[in-house]
């Protein structure tokens, strides 16, 4: 075979395989963390003698690839007064998260604290966690999801608190709709759950979604507070389904051709 005709090929083979295997398109990726805490401690109960002390923090990201960050703050104060108050409110937010052309994986951590005995106070803590992926499939595909959520919180203590938590998974697209939340309101006592599900996708615009938050609030006198965490991890792996369509049958040729110009190079043009 001549030579121009061998490269004409070769070169048809690498414009017909970029079609091939394009079955993953990220279109736009949305990372954050963010978390505040608050505290106000009045301790004579006179609004002229009330301390303050506060924090927050954000990140975020929008750029497909690897991403880790693990975000914190605290704030705290102490007081004689009424009684001898100390109070510290505390914020952790962890997300590592990463998207290729075969997979999707995010991991994440949400905990809120609140520690010690304060009178007269108000204090609160949050923190979150969000993903967000939307992503084109140009041709069909199986996708194997695997995942955990673990939430845990308590609706009420000392009849002046609330701790909330929450952890939500979506994924949706062309006849799919995938959700979980095992904590509906926020209230879990615990919510967990596991799941393992395969599913087959056809082409066209998806959207995966991650989410989680906690938040801690107490009003006139603190005595600890509950446990409160929001915790989910989900990995989703996608395969190719074969397609028969000329496409493949052109990729084929193109590859069967190269290898036979390849050996007729070795052989001096005897085949």
């Amino acid at each position: 075979m001549p030579r121009q005709g061998c490269l004409l090929v070769f070169a048809t083979g690498f414009l017909v395989m970029p079609y091939c295997l394009a079955d993953f398109v990220p279109i736009s990726v949305s990372e954050q963390v963010q978390g505040s805490g608050n505290i106000l401690l009045c301790p004579f109960g006179l609004t002229e003698d009330c301390l303050n002390n506060n924090f927050d923090f954000a990140a975020s990201n929008s750029a497909s690839g690897p991403y880790q960050i693990s975000k914190s703050g605290q704030a705290a104060l102490s007081a004689q007064g009424f009684i001898n108050s100390d109070i510290s409110v505390d914020a952790t937010a962890q997300q590592t998260s990463d998207v290729s052309g075969a997979n999707i994986s995010v991991n994440m951590a949400t905990q809120p604290e609140m520690d010690g005995t304060a009178y007269p106070v108000s204090a609160n803590v949050t923190v979150s966690n969000q993903f967000l992926l939307l992503f084109n499939l140009t041709s069909p595909a199986i996708v194997h999801l695997t995942g955990s959520i673990d939430a845990y919180a308590i609706g009420g203590f000392y009849y002046n608190g609330l701790a909330l938590g929450d952890a939500q998974f979506l994924f949706t697209g062309p006849g799919l709709q995938f959700e979980q939340d095992p904590c509906g309101e926020g209230f879990c006592f615990p919510g967990n759950l596991t799941f393992d599900e395969q599913f087959l996708l056809n082409p066209g615009t998806y959207t995966f979604s991650a989410f989680t938050d906690a938040s801690i609030a107490a009003e006139f006198f603190i005595d600890g507070a509950p446990p409160t965490t929001a915790d989910l991890s989900v990995n989703a792996d996608f395969t190719p389904v074969p397609e028969t369509e000329p496409r493949w049958m052109a990729m084929v040729l193109a590859a069967l051709i190269v290898i036979k110009c390849r050996a007729a190079a070795l052989t001096g043009g005897r085949v």
